[in-house]
C-alpha cells in the first residue's frame, strides 16, 4: 500500500500516516491530500504522527519533498511527531528539520 493515513483517535485530534518499508513521493502525495481533506472538516488544531518502520526506503530528492511538506502543512496543524527507529533516518529528519525553513 505504501502509505496509509487516517484518525489516530475518535476526536479526530490526532492524524497518524503509517509508512510501508517501500513508498512512492506519488503515494505521499495521495496520503498527503486525504489528509488535508480530512483536516479541512474539522474546526480544530490537529496533531501528526509519522510513523516509520525500521527497515524503510526513503526515495530520491527527499530534501526537496520533505522541505515543500513542512513549509505547506496545513494550518489546522499544530506538531508533526516522527516515529523513527532507523537511526540514519531519524538523523536526517533531525537535519532537514533544522534547515527546512531555512534553505531557499
Amino acid at each position: 500500500m505504501g502509505i496509509q493515513v487516517d484518525w489516530d483517535n475518535e476526536a479526530k485530534t490526532i492524524m497518524c500516516y503509517r509508512f510501508d518499508e517501500h513508498w512512492t513521493w506519488e503515494e505521499f502525495e495521495v496520503a498527503r491530500k486525504w489528509a488535508i481533506d480530512w483536516i479541512d472538516t474539522i474546526p480544530h488544531k490537529v496533531g501528526v504522527i509519522v510513523e516509520t518502520p525500521p527497515d524503510m526506503v526513503v526515495p530520491p530528492n527527499v530534501l526537496t519533498h520533505v522541505r515543500h511538506m513542512l513549509r505547506t502543512k496545513h494550518p489546522n496543524t499544530v506538531v508533526i511527531a516522527f516515529v523513527v527507529t532507523a537511526p540514519l533516518l531519524r538523523t536526517m529528519i533531525i537535519t532537514l528539520r533544522s534547515i527546512a525553513f531555512h534553505a531557499p
